[in-house]
């Protein structure tokens, strides 16, 4: 609903171009105001809106290993996304959005 807008923050801890990334993601509202620390420094990647108040994110969060979470950007509760059940149900809801023209 172009509320808020959502980046990440890269750095390494050495200058070694074979060190990791460390990850971290940032939302705020469209203005700037409103700057929330989403997810720990550590891995991010392949990260979207799923709706105004819910954000999908590739990542490890508390070592559980990578997966897909829905991140609510209000509270910062992650929910693990499994291929069989949210992915599909997301496939579909973002496929008719595109299909709508949104």
């Amino acid at each position: 609903d172009d509320t808020r807008f959502a980046f990440l923050s890269r750095w390494r801890s050495v200058p070694d171009m074979n060190v990791r990334f460390n990850d971290g993601l940032f939302v705020a509202n469209a203005d700037g105001s409103g700057l929330k620390f989403l997810i720990g420094y550590g891995y991010v990647s392949h990260f979207d809106w799923y709706d105004p108040r819910v954000m999908l994110a590739w990542t490890n969060i508390d070592d559980r290993g990578n997966h897909y979470y829905l991140l609510d950007v209000e509270t910062g509760d992650p929910q693990e996304v499994t291929i069989d059940g949210g992915m599909r149900a997301l496939y579909r809801r973002r496929l008719a959005a595109w299909r709508d023209g949104d």
